[in-house]
């Protein structure tokens, strides 16, 4: 995507853009969780089975008591506060998150 991108950007005079990397967001917040106040980057906070996570969320599902401190909310989801980092991130964040130019950037050009 970022080589696209960057080839149409080179076509359309006046293009510009943002891209966000979901990956290294994520393992930036499973390698270091106490920097975001996550407890548990592992289990989902709903869900039933190994880890939360074997299992969709239903209303018989094992649900978490401090949702807040979760990175997953199920098996695919994250959690709101993980949502709120990830919007953060890309609004304000670096090119190892969000390039060529974060939201705040983008927003000004």
């Amino acid at each position: 995507m970022d080589n696209l991108m960057r080839n149409l950007s080179c076509e359309i005079k006046d293009l510009k853009y943002s891209l966000g990397n979901a990956v290294e967001m994520t393992m930036n917040v499973i390698n270091y969780p106490q920097l975001f106040n996550f407890t548990d980057v592992k289990s989902a906070c709903c869900g039933n089975g190994t880890l939360n996570a074997q299992a969709f969320c239903t209303p018989k599902a094992k649900l978490c008591p401090k949702r807040h401190k979760y990175l997953f909310w199920d098996l695919f989801h994250p959690t709101q506060a993980a949502s709120k980092l990830a919007a953060f991130t890309l609004y304000g964040g670096g090119p190892q998150f969000v390039t060529p130019i974060n939201f705040a950037q983008l927003a000004q050009a």
